[in-house]
């Protein structure tokens, strides 16, 4: 649950959150980022989850799973 951070709270958040999900073996996550102004979830998608190399894909989730205030992750 990223809401009400700024993006370089929300990155070491996700880094954390990320190490772990691969390390357990995750195969998909769920971003909690909100709507807010839009900052922090264009901020995670388009900074942080493009050149991330944990991912191997991410959208929007879809609307039975939270809708555009979360990001679903595809992890390698």
């Amino acid at each position: 649950d990223l809401r009400g951070k700024r993006f370089d709270e929300a990155e070491a958040m996700i880094d954390t959150f990320m190490d772990k999900a691969t390390r357990s073996g995750w195969n998909v996550v769920y971003i909690l980022h909100g709507h807010g102004s839009g900052a922090l979830k264009r901020a995670v998608r388009e900074d942080w989850l493009r050149l991330c190399s944990y991912v191997h894909s991410f959208a929007p989730a879809n609307e039975d799973q939270g809708g555009d205030a979360y990001t679903v992750a595809a992890l390698r």
